[in-house]
């Protein structure tokens, strides 16, 4: 009986500590899935940028306001043939008005994030181009290169040459943006830096670019002092952004290092995480391209000046600018 007894209470020890391992790993489980969810957390409700993002946030700045709003352009979309992977299909927004014909717009393209092709990003591209823009993105996964945005430029201008295309003589060529998103910003910091094309861009828009460790892992490292065009870096404040993705120290030396003399801008706007940085940032997306592409002085009092309206903004922070005019 003592034999037995020892045996039953050995098997009682046994099974408390499996207990208590499986209790840890079940706290563990739901720690963990309580951060992702914490970290992947979207305020207007979508991965890409959901229709009517703009209800969801509150805009405090009267030119943010202003240029949170739909242009004065209706918008016409068309798709275009990519000639296969990793760009698929070029997806274009132009602007049309009563009295648009016979007229050129500046040109934007846009950078994707990680699998996040640019149809997930059509509201936000339909309204840049509802601003006087000529938009296009495409459908590159993995866009950090910047191998696809500078084969898309190629693209876009030989569309603006050719009869018949839905592109043709309404691209202004002298007056070309960059945007991208996460990885994509990565893709359109290298787009600007680093191929036979690159010169051609006037102004750079970055929103949450990784960075430059988890582009180095992702094959798609950049350097911004060789950066050429006017460029506006942007995060958020959130944890996956200021942790892992964007951090500020990151984003500062990336908003340092451009030594062309060109106008530079860094802010991170509060409460915004990775998921929700466009939308978050696109008044002032929009208000950089019509300043730095459509010379827009209005525009131009987003930035530059004593009163800029970014700088004195309460919904941003870490603002600061470099080479602005006077």
């Amino acid at each position: 009986m003592v034999p037995l007894l020892k045996g039953v209470l050995f098997m009682r020890k046994i099974w408390k500590i499996l207990l208590i391992i499986v209790a840890i790993l079940v706290v563990c489980l739901i720690g963990f899935v309580a951060t992702m969810m914490y970290l992947n957390k979207s305020t207007t409700g979508d991965d890409g940028v959901a229709a009517g993002y703009v209800e969801k946030i509150s805009f405090s700045g009267q030119l943010e306001q202003r240029y949170s709003k739909p242009g004065p352009y209706q918008v016409v979309e068309s798709t275009q043939d990519g000639g296969g992977d990793p760009t698929k299909e070029y997806h274009i927004y132009r602007p049309q008005s009563a009295d648009s014909a016979g007229k050129t717009f500046p040109l934007v393209l846009m950078a994707n994030g990680t699998r996040t092709p640019s149809t997930t990003y059509a509201p936000i591209l339909e309204h840049l181009a509802s601003w006087g823009f000529v938009v296009v993105g495409n459908e590159d996964p993995n866009s950090g290169s910047g191998a696809s945005t500078s084969a898309m430029l190629d693209a876009v201008l030989q569309m603006n040459g050719t009869e018949g295309s839905p592109l043709h003589n309404i691209v202004n060529t002298n007056k070309i943006g960059v945007s991208g998103h996460s990885q994509g910003g990565a893709g359109a910091i290298n787009a600007a830096t680093n191929y036979p094309n690159s010169g051609q861009y006037a102004a750079l828009y970055t929103a949450s670019a990784i960075e430059n460790g988890n582009a180095k892992r992702l094959g798609c490292s950049y350097d911004t002092s060789s950066l050429k065009a006017q460029y506006f870096m942007m995060a958020g404040t959130e944890a996956s952004d200021s942790f892992t993705i964007s951090p500020l120290k990151d984003l500062t030396q990336n908003f340092e290092a451009p030594n062309a003399g060109k106008p530079g801008v860094m802010a991170r706007r509060k409460g915004a995480d990775h998921k929700d940085v466009l939308e978050f940032g696109d008044p002032y997306m929009t208000a950089w391209f019509l300043w730095t592409l459509s010379d827009d002085k209005e525009a131009e009092k987003v930035f530059a000046g004593p009163d800029a309206e970014l700088a004195h903004n309460s919904d941003w922070k870490d603002v600061q600018t470099r080479n602005m005019p006077n």
